[in-house]
Order: structure tokens, then sequence, then C-alpha cells
């Protein structure tokens, strides 16, 4: 048996004596003692005692040695960490239970970029700069650059000498200024002339604190001064005429830190309550000087002084002076967010001791913990919103950071690899490693030796694994197979055999996990059994596995089993499913699972996490942030946060995050990733091994090759997301004026274009061919690791990934209204809350303008609609000259025809005289009528012809003696007909009839109407004499032959754009048939008929 015992400063050395620690630079290390302890196969203990080495082991905050007996000599090393004592009670001899806080150093020089050297104040604003004061300067840090605001770039600093003595920002985030010389004030990102300038020129102010009730103190060499916003109020305190430090208690009363003493002031009735002078604060005979006054949560006040530090319970007691002789002189106090004091060193030890202590109460008493050894005196402190303390001095800037995870060290042959983890019931963490079993108790740690336990000749254990939550101990197993019990006591009190083997014929065992009934569930490399008790291994039928790496047994008693080969599940039921939908291409091995109260089961593969709920898989791809690398295990905390371990380290996100991703992928999750920076390095784990665990306290536990890293999950909360600035603009060589967008809402007078949220900067024409934007993100945990992104909204699609660039440029931008807006993203994956956002109007040239264009396009549309009235008013002339003139045409037609047909018969009638004067007077009526129908346009349609032609041919042939058959269809379509069509078709029909009646010598007359596609065909068919040869030439010399009819039938069908046909045989009649188009194809061209 191998133990680790607790020393108080000292440590074994390899001749077996006892020396002091501090040959190495530490004060009071509690050292590990180590002694080994074999067992033979007997039970019989055998213990030897050579030491051989010594090594360091990292506990928390505490650099401890650690002795490794029986072990061969090795390289000397140390553990990881920060290689600065702490300090610790040495009556208690151990380390604590729960791991003090690690610190990582990061520092500021000239050769850094820090501006100079002396730093004589700190201050974080509320948008997240932290502010330095110097001699001549004000500096503002991001984490990333540095600004300096200065006389040569900041006029109102002309008139002050020793600018940064003093820092405070009120409630409206008004930054105000102390220097030797006044008091200067910086709202809306300007530097503004403090309104009470001319009571305070000249005085030197050495300390500003808030005022409960409004306004501030002032703290300066003339005494004590209050402002309120009118002016400022000077003190007359008996006995203070200098006031070097100020602070104000919870019922407005304020301690004052002068020359000589430390005196509590009442300011409501003007008078001094208590004073407390050289005799109480000194500690040699030398002056004092009170530089430093803090009140804690606790409202005790801790006094820096020339002194040292010294400690008032409360106004009532007498101050507690602290007895650290190396630290004479302390001028900065602070108060971290636990509730820790942190003071600066200013005395001649600081190159030896250090320069920033934080001061830790135990048992009764004050220690100050160093840390940071060789940082120079420093003369200020401040603790920001991340938790980490920054000190300046006269070599710059520190800053020291908290690191998240406690890692405990084991460096030694024995120790190396990593473990498998697991908690017995007394709280006792047990740890399985490739080359031994050990207890660790958080005071000691045993260490079974596994060489001559199993009587093997190599150490190498290839499958160590633990097991805890049985009631009888905690089980383990290895590579030689079986199965066997951890005690929870040394093994010399147990009688006998204390390590009984069981289950050795199920050979290596690669998995164990216990049943909420109470039995052990083990996994071969492909088989599965349930051990119910310590005698029988029950196999779960004869179904083998593809290699079992991971259990884990839900609320519903379902076993699920992390293999090879992908996800399967074992019911209460005993039935065996397997689930691979979602491994269908690439590695398929489930190596760490997490079952939630919610009922979802969380699969870690070696291409990153996955989900299993409601019989459906979820993978979380890149696009959520989540590392695509092998997860070895998974943990949940009290706070419903995911803690994986993985090649990258530890990866943490809230499990709500990740179920909004999965409902929203817009809303990628916070994911955040403790590497190296963070104390934890990569945490290969070894499949099938349960590297990592949540023990009964809260805490987590992760193995590492040699070494445990744990964290509390309460203690590492999430990073607050970063605030983005625009810290400039400039347009075409301009620097802009961004103070309407500063997010400061101070009640100094501003101008009336920074009211409201939607205040835009108007820029001149041609600036927009260049625009250059410089943006930061203040996050001062890992400036490093923020990304920022910007858009310019009016120009940009999308977002534009600029990394940790912090500058964006733009050319050629056309006129109109943008808003450039930036995001950042911090080093846990969260997202700032508030856009940074700075809105601008490009000013268009003349020709660029709306009403340039507004009244070019008023000009074209005003010249097109000109031209088009102009053409519209031209064919409305020719239309209408047409229209007469057609008008006119139709009446000369009129004239004419009445002229021809009714004129010759009325002077038929007149030459007749008495006799056949009703019969001509009838034909002309018939005539009129006909011209008449020819004309009103109400008879425009197919129909309407045919009834004027049947009508016609009746009257007509009636009164000349032939019959008449009409072959006319009774269902012709409704369809219009033109009128000149109508007209022309009339006229040709009633002149066929004409020379039927003059000239056939025919006795009937057949007529036939059709319309086929689109073609009107009128046939008129006598049975007289007909004639032969050319129509219009026969040879039996009738009159009508030197007429011009049948020859005019033709021509009118031909301008009608179709043609007549005339058939005919001596003896057998004459058949004329018209065929013309319903439509005409050129009107126009029957407008002179």
């Amino acid at each position: 048996m191998m133990r680790l015992r607790l020393g108080v400063g000292m440590l074994l050395t390899s001749g077996g004596t006892l020396a002091s620690t501090e040959s190495v630079g530490l004060m009071e290390s509690p050292p590990f003692r180590v002694s080994q302890m074999a067992v033979e196969l007997s039970g019989a203990p055998m213990v030897t005692l050579t030491p051989h080495r010594i090594t360091s082991v990292v506990y928390g905050n505490r650099v401890t040695n650690v002795v490794f007996d029986n072990e061969s000599p090795v390289q000397e090393g140390t553990a990881a960490g920060i290689g600065v004592a702490f300090w610790g009670d040495p009556r208690a001899g151990s380390p604590p239970a729960r791991p003090q806080p690690r610190y990582v150093i990061d520092r500021w020089n000239v050769e850094g970029g820090l501006p100079a050297h002396r730093i004589l104040s700190l201050l974080q604003t509320r948008d997240g700069f932290l502010w330095m004061g110097k001699v001549r300067a004000l500096v503002r840090f991001d984490g990333v650059r540095f600004t300096t605001f200065d006389a040569g770039n900041t006029p109102e600093l002309r008139d002050h000498r020793s600018i940064g003595r003093c820092l405070y920002e009120d409630p409206e985030g008004r930054l105000w200024i102390g220097t030797g010389n006044g008091v200067l004030c910086r709202a809306g990102g300007q530097f503004v002339r403090f309104p009470g300038d001319m009571e305070l020129q000249g005085e030197a102010i050495n300390a500003i604190a808030g005022r409960a009730a409004g306004g501030f103190w002032i703290g300066a060499d003339r005494g004590l001064g209050l402002w309120e916003g009118d002016g400022v109020q000077w003190m007359e305190i008996p006995g203070v005429s200098r006031v070097l430090s100020l602070a104000e208690a919870a019922d407005g009363r304020v301690w004052l830190g002068t020359p000589g003493s430390v005196t509590y002031y009442d300011t409501a009735s003007r008078q001094v309550l208590r004073a407390w002078t050289h005799s109480d604060l000194r500690t040699r005979a030398a002056p004092i000087d009170v530089l430093g006054l803090l009140l804690d949560r606790r409202q005790r006040l801790w006094i820096a002084s020339t002194h040292g530090i010294a400690l008032l319970n409360s106004p009532d007691a007498s101050p507690v002076r602290l007895d650290i002789r190396e630290v004479r002189t302390s001028i900065g106090l602070a108060e971290d967010g636990q509730g820790n004091i942190w003071a600066t060193n200013g005395s001649d030890y600081v190159d030896h001791l250090g320069s920033l202590f934080r001061l830790v109460e135990e048992q009764g008493r004050i220690l100050p913990v160093p840390v940071g050894p060789m940082m120079g005196i420093k003369l200020c402190i401040w603790v920001d919103r991340d938790g980490a303390v920054w000190a300046g001095g006269w070599d710059g800037l520190a800053r020291v950071r908290a690191l998240p995870f406690a890692v405990l060290s084991f460096d030694g042959p024995s120790t190396r690899g990593h473990f498998s983890l697991a908690e017995d019931p007394a709280g006792a963490l047990w740890l399985g490693g490739l080359y031994f079993f050990g207890r660790w108790s958080g005071q000691e740690l045993a260490i079974l030796d596994t060489q001559r336990l199993f009587n093997v000749r190599t150490r190498l254990l290839q499958y160590p694994l633990v097991l805890a939550g049985s009631s009888d101990g905690t089980w383990a197993s290895h590579s030689s197979g079986g199965l066997f019990r951890l005690p929870l006591q040394s093994p010399e009190s147990e009688p006998g055999d204390p390590f009984p083997r069981r289950f050795q014929e199920l050979g290596e065992l690669r998995a164990l996990h216990a049943s909420r009934s109470g039995g052990l569930w083990l996994g071969t490399s492909n088989r599965l059994f349930l051990a119910a008790d310590a005698t029988r291994a029950v196999p779960m039928g004869d179904f083998e596995f593809p290699g079992i790496h991971a259990f884990i047994e839900d609320r519903r008693t379902n076993l699920w089993i992390g293999t090879q080969g992908g996800l399967y599940r074992l019911d209460p039921t005993g039935r065996i499913e397997g689930l691979t939908e979602p491994f269908d291409r690439g590695d398929t091995a489930v190596i760490a699972l997490h079952a939630t109260e919610e009922g979802e089961l969380w699969l870690g593969t070696r291409q990153g996490l996955q989900r299993f709920a409601m019989g459906e898989f979820a993978r979380f791809g890149p696009e959520s942030g989540l590392p695509q690398l092998a997860i070895h295990g998974i943990l949940e905390d009290d706070s419903g946060r995911l803690w994986m371990s993985c090649d990258a380290g530890v990866v943490r996100v809230a499990l709500d995050e990740l179920r909004l991703w999965l409902r929203e992928p817009a809303r990628q999750p916070a994911v955040a990733i403790f590497g190296t920076a963070d104390g934890v390095a990569t945490l290969r784990g070894r499949v099938g091994a349960q590297t990592c665990i949540k023990g009964s306290d809260g805490r987590l536990w992760f193995s590492k090759d040699g070494s445990l890293v744990v964290v509390d999950p309460s203690e590492c909360p999430t990073a607050p997301p970063p605030q983005v600035h625009i810290e400039s603009a400039i347009a075409d060589g301009e620097i802009l004026n961004l103070a309407p967008f500063h997010s400061v809402a101070d009640r100094l007078p501003r101008p009336e274009a920074a009211r409201g949220a939607e205040a835009a900067i108007d820029l001149r024409s041609g600036q927009g061919r260049h625009l250059e934007f410089r943006f930061t993100a203040t996050s001062l945990h890992s400036p490093e690791r923020v990304l920022l992104r910007y858009r310019l909204d009016g120009h940009d699609p999308d977002w534009i990934e600029a990394g940790s660039v912090r500058r964006a440029s733009y050319a050629n931008l056309r006129p109109g209204r943008y808003r450039f807006r930036v995001q950042a993203r911090n080093h846990e994956g969260r997202w700032s809350e508030d856009d940074a956002v700075v809105a601008f109007r490009l000013t268009p040239f003349l020709w660029e303008s709306r009403p340039f264009y507004l009244t070019c396009g008023l000009g074209l549309f005003g010249g097109t609609a000109a031209a088009v009235i102009w053409r519209l008013r031209r064919q409305r002339r020719r239309l209408d000259a047409e229209r007469r003139h057609a008008l006119e045409t139709e009446r000369a037609r009129i004239a004419r025809d009445l002229h021809d047909h009714l004129g010759s018969r009325l002077t038929a009638a007149a030459f007749t005289g008495g006799t056949g004067v009703e019969h001509h007077v009838r034909e002309s009526l018939g005539e009129l009528g006909d011209l008449i129908w020819a004309v009103h346009p109400e008879h425009d349609t197919l129909p309407s012809l045919a009834g004027f032609i049947i009508d016609h041919a009746s009257r007509f042939l009636g009164a000349a003696g032939l019959t008449l058959k009409a072959d006319i269809p009774p269902d012709l379509p409704d369809v219009p007909v033109a009128v000149h069509l109508r007209r022309d078709v009339a006229g040709m029909f009633k002149e066929a009839l004409r020379n039927v009646v003059q000239h056939a010598h025919a006795t009937h007359v057949s007529i036939r109407l059709r319309v086929r596609e689109g073609l009107l065909e009128l046939s008129i068919e006598d049975n007289g004499c007909g004639f032969d040869g050319e129509p219009g030439v026969p040879s039996s010399g009738q009159s009508f032959v030197r007429g011009r009819g049948l020859r005019n039938l033709r021509t009118r069908c031909a301008e009608l754009g179709g043609h007549c046909e005339i058939r005919s045989r001596p003896g057998c009649g004459v058949e004329v048939r018209l065929v013309v188009p319903m439509s005409l194809p050129n009107p126009k061209a029957f407008g002179s008929r």
C-alpha cells in the first residue's frame, strides 16, 4: 500500500532527513508524505521505506512537495501551474477538501504596448473598458489595444498635471478624473470641463468616492469636498487638513484616511465621531500615511498605509494590525466577487515575496497569500466584472486571473496515464490507472501495488475500471480478468484476502455499471452480463455486441449500451434493440452516454455530440458551434449544463440552448471550450473507461494524463457577453463625430441630434468614396478569443465575419441611408446583447439627388406625354379627315344609287303617265327599302343578310313570274357582318337576279347559302337558255352580252378578297357562285364604292 500523507513546512529528502522548503521559495507549504506498502498474495502487508526522489503536486492553489518511495529515479520535474507558494494553516496539516483557485498572470509593459510604465489608478467602466491613470495621460484598454488620451490629442487635458491620480464612475456612467490641478469629466464619449472647475483649480485631488444621496465626495490636499451638481462644498473637519483616501459607509457617514490618522465623520451633524491616530495604526516609529480605505460587504474597514494593513471590524472596535513582516507598505485594496480581499505590497521585500496578496481568513487568522513574485511595486488595484484582479504600478500592468479548474498532479511512474474514476459511499475518490488503483480521500492517497496484488510481471493494466455506487464497497476489474471489491479501509485492517476476485471466467471486462435494482452490469468485448449478487453473472441472451464501450440506465430502467457499432437498448423485458439510424456513414462508435431526467439520451461519438429523444436522433454538426471531436465523457451539473471532455479540453453548453438550437437553427448555443489557457490541457480518455464523474458535492472530476482535473460548476459562472463599441469613423479623410451614438446616458448638455435612437450623421456629397470604421469589443477575460462581425444595412446582404480584425472599409457607396452594426462573441460563444450602431445619411450630388431624378423624370414624362398627345391629335385629325371623306363618299354613293335606281324608276313613271305609274312607284319604294336596309347598322349580321336575300329574291322573282327555291340553313350563326361586305354581297346578288330576269329566259331560280371555314358562299342557278364560250361573248347576240354585268361581279368579288365562278352550257342555264371571306382584308378599299 502506498500512502500520501501531509506534513507542515517540511519535506522528506532522499536521506530520510527533514528539510525546510524555503530553499525553493515556498512558505509553510505542506508536502505530501508518500510511503509504499506492498501486499503479498497471502494478505500479509510488507512495508518498505526507501525514498528516491521528490516531485511537486499542485492541489488547488498550493504547490506541495511529494515524495515517491520505491520508484526508479526519473528526471526531475514540477507539476503544471504557476510556481508560487500559497500560505496554508500550519495547524491543519492537510489541504482543504475543496481546492483553492489557481491563478495565471499576464503582464503588460512598454515592450508589450503599454504607453508608459507608471500607473497611478485603475477603473473598469460599465462599458467594459479598463481605464488607467498616469502622470501625463489617461489610457483606455479593451483587452487588445491601448488608447492614449494626452495633451497632444485632448485639449481638455492641457491645463492639468498628474492626470490620473484617481478615477471614479458615477451611476450615470460619467467618468470623473482627479488630477493634480482639479477634476475632469468624460461623458458621451467626449472630455468636458468640470462645471466646478474654478472652485477646484489648483487643488490636488487624491480620492473621489460615490455618495449614496447623490453627487460624490472629493478628497483633496485642501480637505474633504462634496459635489452635488451646483458647486463644491468644503467641510470644516477638526484635525483634518488633507484627505488621502475615503470611503462612504452604508449609513452615509464617511471614513477619511489622512496623514497620521483614520477619521470617522458624520456628515449630517458635521462632527468627527472617532479618530484613530499614529499610536493605533503604526507598527514602527516612522510617520504613517493612510493611502487606501476599503469597506467590504460586511462593512468592515480595511486600512492600507505606509505601515502595512490593518482591519477595523466596527467603528466601536480598535484596528487589528496584520503582523506581516514583509508587507511594510500597502497602497491599494480591493474585494473580489467571493469576498476575498486583495492588497498591494509596496515594501522593499517586493522582489522576494511578491507585490500582490490575497488575504485569507482561516481559523480566526488573516494570512497573506502572495501572488506573482517579481512584479514590482504596485500602486493601485481593481477587480473587474469577470473576477480578474488588475494591478498597476512602477513596472506596468498585471492581471491575475483565477483558473476555473484545479489540477491534482501525480508526477511518478506509477501514476502515469489516464484514470478511471468513481466515488465510494464515503465520498472518497477511486482512481484506476494503467499501473495502479488508488483512493483519494482529500487528505490521503492510498495506492495499491498491482504488481504484487495480481502477481503479474508487467505493471500495465490494459483495462483498469472502477465502479462506485454499491452499498458494500467499490468494485473494480483489470486486464487479468474478473471483478474484485475495493475496501473502504486499509487492507491490513481486513482479515484474510482483502481482494477476492470473482467472475474470472468472463475474462477482461470493458465496462461496469451499477444497476438501479442493486446489481452490477458487466460488459466484455461483446457480451452483456447482470450480476445480481457476488456469486453469479447472468448473460443477457446470446446476443453479441460489436464492442461494448459504455453503459447508462435511464429512469425507466432501460439500459443503453454504447458500442463500436452504434447504440443499443435493453428494455426491462429483456428485449435488445439496435438503434443505428444516424450512423449511416463514417464511424459508428458510441463512446460516452448520459441520460437526463427529461428522458433524453446524449451520445458522445468520435464526430461530436448527438441526442436521442422521442425515437429520433439529432446530430450537432459544425453549425451548432460544438467541436467535431471525440467526446470521452458527458456530465450534467446542477444548473442543467453539459460538461464534456474531449481532445480540445472541456466543453460546456446549456441543455436548454441545445434544445432551442434544434428547434431554431439560427439561435446558436453558447459553447465554452476550456483549454490550456484555462488550466485544462487535452483530456484524451481511453474508450470504455469512466474518465469523468460528478461528485456528491456537485464538483466535476476529469481524468488527465497523470493527474486529476476538478471544477466546481457553481464557481465557474457563465461569462458576461462582450460589449461592442464603434471607436471611430472616417469618411473620405474626415473624422466623424460619434457622440450621438455613445451608449452612456449622461446628464450633461448634449446636442439635440444626440437625443433619440434615430440620430444619423449627415455626410456631404462624395464622402462615400472611402468610409472606414474602427470598432472593438471589451472582453478582458480572453480578448484574443473574441470574434467580431459587422454589417452595413443598406449595402451588405448579410453579416461579414471579421474574426479578430477590428476595422471595416467601404468604397463608392451610393447616396442613401445606412446603419453600420457590429456584434461580438466571447470565448464562451456568447454574442453581445446589443449591437453597436452608427447611422448616417450620404448626401447625393445634384445629379444623384432625388429632386434631380424627379425633375428629369417629370421632364421625360412631360416630353413623352406631349409627343404622345401630338401624335394622338394628329391621328385624330387624320381619322376625322378619313371619316369625313368616307361620309362624303357614302353620301355620294347614296345619291348615285338614288339617281341610278330610284331616279330612273321615277323618270319612267313620269314618261308613262298614268299607265304603269303604280308599278314604277312600287319598284321605287322597294329600291328605297333596300337602300335603307343597306345603310342601317342593326342589319350587320349574317341572319339579317340571309333574310334580305330571301325577301328580295321572293319579291323580285315573283314580280317577274319565276319560281324560287331557297336552300339556306335555318341555324346560321349570329355573327356580325361588316356593312361594306353586307352591302356589296347584296348588290352582287341583286345584279345576278337582274341578269337572270332580263337575259336568261328562265322559269325557275335556285338559291343556296353556306358558311364554311370563314367563307361565305352564295350560289344563284337558273334553268334558262345558258350560253357557250367566254361569258359576256355569246354567239346568240343577246343584248346583255354587250353589258358588263358578269364582269362587274368578278371585279367586285376580287375587291372583297374572294372570287366569282360562272358555269353555263347552252340550254342548261347558268350558275353564278360568289365566294367571299367573312372578314374584310382592307375595309378602307371599299369606302369609295
